[in-house]
């Protein structure tokens, strides 16, 4: 009744002040009120014959089919079979005939902020067409939505952190919208983290708007989990060793997994003859891996950022997206596993392949072929992902290998100017990953999926604009900080050879 009660009276419409409150009528006297508060003729008349007279069968002539079914018990009366639709164009077309905004008849759909943006996603393809994938999902390109919503949060953690930008009504329900509708990642005060490891491994909504709420923290290390996917898909879409190596998010700053050696068995035993058992002290074994942030800022106008139309936040992901790709190939490489992830050429017990002629060159087959055989049968399968992993210049003087003296034709095949052969970019039938961070003389073979990448979920977006530098040129430096670890779980499945032609 307090709703009815604040609902606008159309002009000339019958007064409803000496209409007597009889809520005992239940949704047929609810009808009739919002049907004469909206101005339809013989509504308050309908009333009178309702509540004052005890009408069984009020005259309903000028109502819908759902509300004169909601006022007359037998929907087949002669009444109800001559009932005119005046009202239909008031009632929402979604809503069932039966429930109770129907009956009201006056409901206006009111849409969600982000019901007006596409939330459509499309899968990222291969030069093959088959889908680019991430583990076991397929990679997506971020919607129209997911787009807007990392728009609203850079902007609403700007303005936490003191910039003069302002969020419109809309952007304020988007935000307010994804709360309840999107999962979060990130910390929280008192020290509990949610990775999303699982699928009950958010942050509850509840939690989400507190903090949001909270004028001292503004949840700042608190995120959309679409920012932290938007920001991975880059390095996804063209990185040569990230897409094809084992991430796991992670719910600490630091990793132990265990690591198991094989069992011993023993064949033929004779009557009387011990078995030796297995020494179960180096059964297990712990592999630890530290996790190391990551940070990329970039140096904008203050008035930038507090007037620009544009969706700044969009375009920082994109920009931190697309330097995260190299950076990630390069650690995943050549790390030195002390601030930042463990390179497969730095690891200790990977396997030392020589080369034939050392780095006075030239390279021959057979270095090729030593990688290829240095490491166990099982990784060779291509099942595994085995790949070689060198620069493009080592690459180049593979390929430009001659049959021999005379004879200008290639060892691995004709067509070095961009042919298809070329471009696919492998030596006796494995995929070259070009890590362009790794020197001449340095090439590794391997498989990739043997490498584990922890990634902890929940970036943060931070902003500087102190020192006399950054007032003077009314700028700030606005950045985005997230956290990986890696390193190889099995070095057996690597060979590195360090003395190729220089």
């Amino acid at each position: 009744m307090r709703v009815l009660k604040r609902m606008r009276v159309r002009k000339g419409a019958p007064a409803l002040r000496n209409v007597p409150v009889r809520p005992d009528f239940g949704d047929a006297y609810l009808a009739l009120r919002a049907a004469a508060a909206d101005g339809v003729p013989g509504a308050a008349t309908a009333i009178h014959q309702l509540t004052v007279l005890g009408a069984v069968l009020p005259d309903v002539s000028g109502f819908t089919p759902a509300v004169a079914a909601a006022i007359l018990p037998n929907p087949t009366h002669t009444r109800a079979t001559a009932m005119t639709t005046k009202l239909k164009s008031n009632t929402p077309s979604g809503l069932a005939p039966d429930s109770k905004a129907a009956k009201l008849a006056g409901a206006a759909r009111v849409k969600d902020a982000g019901a007006r943006l596409s939330q459509k996603r499309y899968d990222v393809k291969r030069p093959d067409g088959n889908p680019l994938m991430f583990g076991c999902s397929p990679v997506e390109r971020p919607s129209e939505y997911d787009n807007a919503l990392i728009g609203v949060y850079f902007k609403s953690q700007l303005r936490r952190q003191g910039v003069a930008v302002e969020l419109s009504d809309w952007e304020r329900a988007l935000l307010a919208e994804s709360v309840t509708k999107d999962k979060w990642v990130g910390s929280l005060p008192n020290g509990d983290y949610y990775g999303g490891g699982s699928p009950g491994d958010y942050v509850p909504a509840h939690r989400v708007k507190a903090l949001l709420d909270d004028t001292i923290s503004g949840g700042i290390y608190l995120n959309p989990v679409v920012l932290d996917t938007a920001v991975i898909t880059r390095p996804l879409l063209s990185g040569q060793l990230f897409p094809f190596i084992d991430v796991k998010p992670i719910t600490g700053r630091r990793v132990q997994v265990p690591v198991m050696e094989n069992l011993s068995v023993s064949w033929g035993t004779g009557p009387g003859t011990a078995v030796a058992p297995f020494n179960t002290a180096s059964l297990v074994s712990p592999l630890d891996t530290a996790v190391q942030n990551v940070q990329g800022f970039i140096e904008l106008s203050n008035d930038l950022l507090a007037d620009s139309p544009v969706n700044i936040g969009t375009a920082v992901v994109e920009l931190f997206g697309e330097r995260l790709k190299s950076e990630l190939d390069r650690v995943i490489a050549v790390g030195n596993g002390y601030n930042e992830p463990l390179g497969i050429t730095l690891a200790s017990g990977v396997a030392a392949v020589n080369s034939d002629n050392g780095t006075g060159g030239p390279v021959t087959v057979s270095d090729a072929e030593s990688l290829i055989f240095s490491i166990p049968v099982q990784y060779r399968q291509q099942d595994w992902g085995p790949c070689f992993i060198g620069s493009d210049v080592a690459y180049s003087r593979f390929r430009g290998l001659p049959v021999g003296p005379g004879d200008e034709r290639r060892v691995f095949g004709q067509g070095m100017m961009g042919t298809d052969d070329t471009q696919r970019y492998q030596l006796f039938e494995y995929k070259f990953r070009v890590a362009n961070d790794l020197p001449n003389t340095r090439l590794a073979f391997g498989c990739l999926k043997r490498y584990r990448m922890y990634q902890r979920l929940g970036m943060e977006i931070v902003r500087e604009s102190g020192g006399r530098t950054l007032a003077l040129s009314n700028t700030s430096l606005v950045g985005i900080r997230a956290r990986f670890g890696g390193r190889p779980i099995d070095t057996n499945a690597f060979a590195v050879m360090t003395d190729l032609q220089n």
